[in-house]
């Protein structure tokens, strides 16, 4: 449906707690869409997808999984997700899996051995020993700032093209105006020149990744 728009929220701090604490018909405010995005839906749809989502990193590409599961029969591109949590306790969105995989694959690994977890354990890198990923597509990456690294020097050893491989990245970001000046990375903001960036232009700012 497109009346209406969803939103995941960690509990961590004082805002966050407030909103964990509100009921079914309280009013909450938003004020956006701020800064700079995924490219749109018909650009990524030339090309097939990686989505790479770590931690709660799954959160942001889960719109694009959704977004292009929904749309299976307007684009024929195919849909790879890597997902890597603590835990099985802390996957997300487990309701989602199957119909993502309908456009492609869904690949998750735990970072350590659970009796409870069948499936792959080790970092999000050990995916891509796991299926073939196509090198000409786009690479969306949201997660812990350590993962970006590797993740990216497996994209680059595939032969994924610098401005082709789509970063989110996160920093504290207070007034989102870019005015407190507390989410800089070199002469960006992250706030207002992303949160998203190409590697292209993150191998040029020194300590963005």
């Amino acid at each position: 449906s497109k009346d209406h728009f969803e939103i995941a929220v960690r509990k961590a701090g004082k805002v966050t707690s407030a909103l964990h604490a509100l009921d079914v018909g309280h009013a909450v405010g938003v004020r956006g869409p701020l800064g700079k995005g995924f490219p749109s839906f018909e650009d990524l749809a030339k090309k097939d997808i990686l989505l790479v989502g770590g931690g709660i990193g799954i959160i942001t590409v889960r719109s694009v999984a959704e977004y292009f599961s929904d749309e299976r029969t307007k684009y024929t591109n195919k849909l790879t997700v890597f997902y890597g949590a603590r835990s099985p306790a802390d996957l997300l969105f487990e309701d989602s899996y199957e119909k993502w995989g309908k456009r492609g694959e869904v690949l998750i690994t735990i970072d350590k051995e659970d009796p409870a977890w069948k499936g792959n354990v080790g970092l999000i890198t050990t995916l891509f020993d796991k299926t073939k990923v196509n090198p000409a597509g786009y690479a969306l990456l949201c997660g812990p700032p350590i993962m970006y690294k590797f993740v990216v020097q497996k994209l680059k050893e595939l032969g994924f093209k610098d401005d082709h491989i789509l970063i989110a990245l996160e920093r504290n970001m207070n007034c989102v105006l870019g005015l407190c000046q507390k989410c800089g990375v070199g002469d960006k903001y992250v706030c207002i020149d992303g949160p998203v960036f190409t590697y292209e232009e993150l191998k040029k700012i020194p300590g963005s990744l």
